[in-house]
């Protein structure tokens, strides 16, 4: 998926909202600490999603994490 701000490829991970809000390149039990992970981001506490691991991509270009809604 490119990037709808800046179209540069942005690369796949999950949301995980089990404490802070972190997205990750890959999924993580409940068991792991997702904000150990070098690669996560963190997210403004107002990121809430009813899934603990959502599907979401992260642009490094310009810092941003796109979301599919669930409707």
């Amino acid at each position: 998926m490119n990037c709808p701000f800046c179209e540069t490829p942005m690369q796949k991970g999950y949301i995980n909202a089990r404490m802070d809000i972190v997205w990750t390149p890959s999924k993580k039990s409940m068991d792991e600490d997702p904000t150990l992970d070098p690669e996560a981001v963190l997210l403004p506490e107002e990121s809430r999603f009813e899934e603990e691991n959502k599907e979401a991509y992260y642009c490094k270009s310009c810092d941003r994490v796109v979301v599919k809604p669930s409707f």
